[in-house]
């Protein structure tokens, strides 16, 4: 076994512990490992006396056994024999599969927290990015990764602990007994071992964190091929796609059915190692030792084929151990990302302010971490409270990134961004994404705390009064009822209605009336202006017609924020 399959093991089980596991359920896990390390190691032994006594029968019994029956207990060799196959019965049929029930709580327990942590930790602000940056890469991080560790890493480590542990009994007892047919075995175990890594050598190397890449690129490229089917189809473009993935197939098939070989490989050359100086160890003690008693042989035969699949699983879950290494480290390191982006997060700054100001930034600066150029610079604005700022500017001048600070997203890397007070702040975007459940869920976000005339005067002002009308179940219409029906326009007014229930100082519309013609886009906003007078709106727009709306608007240019006049884009003046 590799230093890699070592160290694993211990990566897997503190990956568990930063998941919130208490340390009380990984113990009580470590007892219920050695209470069925302890059954299988009592069961070997049991069926290797029974065979024993069943060989004896008829040949005299064995020395052992009449030293048992002396000392221990005084019982005829048939209703001994009929006593320990009850026992071996008990242990294998009720002890065992009970343990076995017991594991599997925890484990699904274990499942759910690792499960629920890694979505937490995908569900962190990503400030600078981390290497997750497809919502398809956190799809397959929190329900595939996390079964992968689990089945591939957490749960070999306990068979790893178990079966070792019976090897170690079995070896000790058969030591014992036969001391050369002990050593025989040992030695053997560390040709084994040996065989593995040559093994492990000759099939060649790989990245552990490969066939994860592989899975997340193959995954997106089916996601976003879906999601531009049309052009695909009408520019006769699905072939050139499937050119593209068939190398990305290919190479995951290639690591798959490598994984596999060098399973299969090692299980049968380990296998014949072990049997040989097996049948070699009883065919030399025959030998240089013929007064042993055959009953005894047996025994020790038996002891030594029960090691043969313990030692089996041993190197198959260090195997699993190694392919696994990858989505432990990743698991980790996203962790590591979130609880590093928690730290960094901070309240928003208050101070006092005039009455009627909602918030200001002075000199405002950011720059993402490793990055050479400055994305906003000397950024200097207010709003007060019930104001309607527009803000205009081309792809790529820092827009997103001055809403991610208004929202906390991002904390500034100079400058003082500060508010009247801890601000209630609404937002919207270009595409309103529904999750699973009812328009209740998705207008609310899941909270409990709003009543259902707030709920239906977001969507009237939202202009979806209607719409809701035609649904029997009103509020409580699953998604999957109307999903499908929705046109653009009407996806994005969920979306309004969304921010505006939650908007109760500040409402950012980022391009959120994009998919809205120009009528309904005025009749939504002085909707929203009749509506909540006292609001104040960012609203971010290419649209001139939107920006009639406002009370001013201000151009991001190259960072920097510039006074607009509705002219063009190019055309700014400074603001004063």
């Amino acid at each position: 076994m590799s230093r890699l399959s070592l160290v694993a093991p211990l990566q897997a089980l503190a990956l568990i512990e930063r998941c919130g596991v208490p340390r009380r359920s990984m113990m009580l896990m470590l007892l219920l490992a050695l209470a069925r390390a302890a059954v299988d190691a009592v069961s070997a032994v049991l069926f290797a006396v029974v065979l024993s006594m069943l060989l004896g029968i008829g040949m005299g019994a064995p020395a052992w056994l009449g030293g048992l029956q002396t000392h221990v207990v005084a019982l005829p060799v048939e209703a001994l024999l009929a006593w320990l196959i009850l026992v071996l019965a008990l242990c294998k049929a009720v002890l065992a599969p009970f343990l076995g029930r017991l594991r599997g709580r925890l484990i699904d327990r274990w499942s759910v927290a690792l499960a629920m942590r890694a979505l937490a930790a995908e569900l962190t602000p990503a400030a600078g990015g981390g290497r997750q940056t497809h919502a398809q890469g956190r799809n397959i991080t929190v329900n595939f990764t996390v079964s992968r560790v689990i089945m591939g890493g957490v749960f070999p480590s306990l068979d790893l602990l178990t079966e070792l542990l019976v090897a170690a009994v079995l070896l000790a007892y058969l030591s014992w007994h036969l001391p050369l047919m002990g050593a025989g075995l040992l030695l053997g175990l560390v040709l084994a071992g040996g065989v593995v890594v040559l093994l492990r050598r000759l099939l060649g190397r790989r990245d552990p964190g490969l066939r994860l890449q592989l899975q997340e690129q193959m995954h997106r490229w089916v996601t976003d091929s879906s999601h531009c089917l049309r052009e695909l189809q009408l520019y006769g473009r699905v072939s050139a796609v499937l050119e593209r993935y068939k190398p990305l197939a290919h190479t995951f098939a290639e690591a798959t059915s490598r994984e596999r070989l060098q399973q299969d490989a090692q299980a049968p050359v380990v296998e014949l190692g072990l049997l040989l100086l097996l049948g070699g160890a009883v065919f030399v003690l025959q030998r240089l030792a013929p007064q042993t008693d055959l009953t005894t042989v047996a025994l020790c035969s038996a002891i030594g084929l029960r090691l043969l699949p313990a030692l089996r699983r041993v190197f198959g879950a260090a195997q699993l151990l190694v392919q696994v290494q990858g989505s432990i480290v990743e698991l980790h390191a996203l962790l590591d990302r979130a609880d590093r982006l928690a730290a960094q997060r901070s309240a928003p700054r208050v101070m006092a302010m005039p009455t009627a100001r909602l918030m200001a930034c002075d000199a405002l600066g950011y720059r993402y971490p490793g990055a050479s150029a400055t994305v906003l610079r000397d950024v200097s604005a207010h709003l007060d409270r019930g104001e309607w700022l527009g803000l205009v500017g081309m792809s790529g001048a820092g827009k997103s990134t001055l809403v991610d600070l208004l929202l906390g997203q991002l904390q500034p890397t100079s400058g003082a961004l500060v508010w009247a007070s801890s601000p209630v702040i609404g937002y919207s975007g270009a595409y309103s994404t529904l999750l699973p459940g009812t328009l209740r869920d998705n207008i609310g976000l899941f909270g409990q705390h709003h009543a259902d005339a707030e709920l239906t005067r977001a969507l009237a002002i939202a202009g979806l009064a209607g719409w809701l009308a035609q649904w029997p179940e009103g509020l409580d219409t699953p998604v999957g009822e109307f999903e499908q029906h929705l046109s653009g326009g009407e996806r994005q007014r969920l979306g309004l209605a969304r921010a505006l229930l939650h908007a109760q100082d500040l409402l950012i519309l980022d391009e959120a009336t994009a998919a809205l013609d120009e009528l309904t886009e005025g009749a939504f906003l002085s909707s929203l202006k009749a509506a909540k007078p006292h609001l104040g709106v960012l609203l971010i727009t290419h649209r001139l017609s939107a920006l009639r709306h406002t009370h001013r608007a201000v151009l991001l240019v190259d960072g920097r924020l510039e006074s607009y006049c509705g002219q063009s884009l190019s055309s700014p003046e400074t603001v004063q």
